[in-house]
């Protein structure tokens, strides 16, 4: 019972401490459909509040192709997503001459 208790304990200690899982270069663009939905709610819940229609673009564009998949699927149930959604159709696209990139924060 003793090696049983010890073998965790080192084992947890060695995954927790020493080697811990180092999760590099994850985007929203590989979440699951489900997760893809509610990343696109918070960016729409995020956008009803600062009103910057640059700066919900370039969050979504952090979902990749499947951006607006996930906002139409948003809008089901959230008036947020479907507002957003409305400004991102009536609004300009940005200048497609300058380097647009997700932000890195």
């Amino acid at each position: 019972m003793l090696g049983l208790l010890l073998g965790v304990g080192l084992g947890l200690l060695a995954g927790w401490v020493v080697w811990p899982a180092q999760y590099d270069s994850i985007t929203p663009e590989l979440l699951s459909i489900d997760h893809q939905t509610d990343y696109a709610k918070i960016v729409a819940a995020g956008y009803s509040r600062a009103d910057d229609i640059d700066l919900a673009r370039s969050y979504l564009a952090r979902l990749g192709p499947h951006a607006n998949n996930a906002l139409r699927r948003a809008v089901d149930d959230d008036p947020a997503a479907a507002r957003l959604l409305a400004d991102l159709n009536a609004a300009p696209a940005a200048p497609t001459n300058l380097p647009v990139s997700p932000p890195t924060d």
